[in-house]
């Protein structure tokens, strides 16, 4: 009975990409999280409601290489601890759950952010309008009619009201 050559390599690095993109996964995970710490909409005193969506952002970035180191781990251990000869070929129409979940957890940052971004936009806006309604106006508009040019130019002396300026 011969057996593909690939089978048996892909048995042995079973999980090796999940580990390796967990570990890719680090930096960017870590940056979103504080992208969205140091932003203007996390702050002291916010809604409940605010805070969660902004530590729901952060939880879920920073679980992501979590998620993918043990969903690697799982397939490795799976298919180092299963004897040899045991070893079924898997069907190629097999769900893979651990794809599945990994894919389940990026939807869960991309929903996230898209709320955490629509909850920062409202709050700018808010502290715009706030800031605008606090301004005072520095200059006060007069308006000036055809008598008063005319009182103006009288009080420049007699040569400047024949210029006209």
């Amino acid at each position: 009975l011969r057996t593909p050559t690939h089978f048996n390599a892909q048995k042995k690095m079973a999980g090796h990409g999940y580990l390796a993109v967990g570990l890719l996964s680090l930096l960017p995970g870590i940056s979103l999280a504080a992208y969205v710490a140091l932003s203007e909409s996390f702050r002291k005193g916010m809604k409940r409601s605010e805070a969660a969506l902004c530590w729901n952002c952060m939880v879920a970035a920073l679980t992501f290489p979590f998620t993918c180191g043990s969903v690697g781990s799982h397939k490795r251990k799976h298919s180092l601890t299963t004897p040899e000869h045991l070893r079924v070929p898997q069907d190629p129409r097999a769900t893979d759950f651990g794809w599945l979940f990994v894919q389940l957890h990026m939807l869960w940052i991309v929903v996230g952010v898209f709320y955490w971004r629509k909850l920062a936009a409202d709050y700018a806006r808010t502290v715009r309008q706030e800031q605008a309604s606090r301004r005072k106006p520095n200059r006060k508009v007069l308006k000036i009619t055809p008598q008063d040019k005319f009182v103006a130019r009288s009080l420049r002396g007699p040569k400047q009201a024949l210029r006209g300026s």
